[in-house]
């Protein structure tokens, strides 16, 4: 189903879509299409459309166009700090959502790194959804919601009902926001802390869905699944719109809630005697596994290896262990899937291409 394209060594962080742009250890940023620039290879990438974006842990940004072969904007931190959105959308090509800090004051806007001017949108946002012009802070505590309006800064509402629930060891604690799924019809998804899924109306913020488990099933802190249990959802759910629903493969199970049911409700199928002929398990620190309406590209990230597993037939259809020289828990750090290739990052820094056959 794969054949190995190729491997390259000494990369710490990459992102993939029409080009292959990564960070290398001694030459900096390195891009699919020749361009080459020296750079620090610590920080994270973010490609959004042609615009590379190499941002540092202590508010270094630097924007590249890709194809132009050109650094077009970098801040001094010594001035001001910027921090991307990880969910940001590129704003006509030149602006992107981010948190500007001066000092110890913090701002979330719209900055335009052609005129290198902020547009203020409102303290303390925790990410924006550019789309809805809405605004997102989930609270210091993460115990509340509150939706923010991107065009006046004003709070459009806020959620605060949550409840309780207990851990493994049956201490109790508050519940609250951990992620944030996405949007999907009139309805923003969260995860919570519990491992439970709300949906909040859009508009209003009010409570019209709750997925989750009763009291006498096992918490998302436990790894210890008998068949018959309910199973908590974890970090390794995601919400494919294409289909509607928010998805997950965790272990040896299947886990999904359709959307499109006007009670959407959580279903999982053990996928075990097909995991076990390919001696692998799904086993992935990220929630962000590659997809589309057919498979499902995950990983053993213990062992080392990767499979393919097919939605329509819900069994795994192709797995391979890769060349990793091993060693702690995780080997595969990071996996990405664009144009009929499929790249993982393991804990070596080194990147294996797999192109599909």
């Amino acid at each position: 189903m794969f054949k190995k394209d190729q491997q390259i060594d000494n990369v710490k962080a990459f992102q993939a879509g029409e080009y292959l742009c990564y960070l290398h250890t001694g030459k900096g940023i390195v891009c699919s299409n020749g361009f080459e620039y020296s750079a620090n290879t610590k920080g994270s990438l973010y490609l959004l459309q042609n615009k590379l974006f190499r941002q540092s842990y202590r508010g270094e940004l630097q924007v590249f166009d890709v194809e132009q072969k050109e650094c077009i904007f970098e801040n001094d931190k010594n001035e001001f700090q910027l921090f991307i959105d990880p969910r940001t959308s590129l704003e006509n090509g030149i602006a992107i959502y981010a948190t500007q800090k001066i000092d110890k004051n913090e701002e979330y806007g719209l900055f335009d790194f052609k005129s290198k001017s902020f547009q203020r949108k409102g303290k303390g946002i925790s990410t924006a959804i550019p789309e809805l012009q809405l605004g997102l802070n989930w609270g210091g505590t993460l115990s509340s919601v509150n939706a923010i309006s991107l065009n006046s800064g004003e709070i459009l509402w806020s959620f605060e009902d949550f409840g309780k629930y207990n851990n493994a060891s049956g201490d109790q604690f508050s519940d609250g926001v951990k992620n944030l799924l996405g949007v999907y019809g009139s309805r923003l998804w969260f995860g919570l802390l519990s491992g439970k899924i709300l949906g909040l109306n859009i508009k209003t913020g009010a409570l019209e869905h709750q997925v989750g488990f009763k009291e006498s099933d096992l918490t998302p802190f436990s790894y210890n699944i008998k068949e018959g249990d309910y199973l908590p959802f974890g970090d390794m759910m995601q919400l494919d719109k294409n289909k509607g629903e928010i998805i997950g493969l965790r272990d040896k199970y299947l886990m999904k809630v359709n959307l499109d049911q006007s009670n959407p409700a959580r279903e999982y199928l053990n996928v075990g005697q097909s995991m076990a002929t390919h001696k692998i398990i799904s086993s992935y620190r990220n929630n962000d596994f590659p997809l589309n309406a057919n498979f499902i590209y995950f990983c053993d990230d213990r062992q080392g290896k990767i499979g393919v597993f097919d939605r329509k037939r819900q069994e795994v259809v192709w797995s391979h262990e890769l060349e990793i020289e091993k060693s702690g828990i995780a080997q595969i750090l990071e996996m990405k899937y664009a144009n009929n290739r499929w790249y993982v990052l393991d804990r070596n820094d080194t990147l294996h291409i797999l192109e599909r056959c």
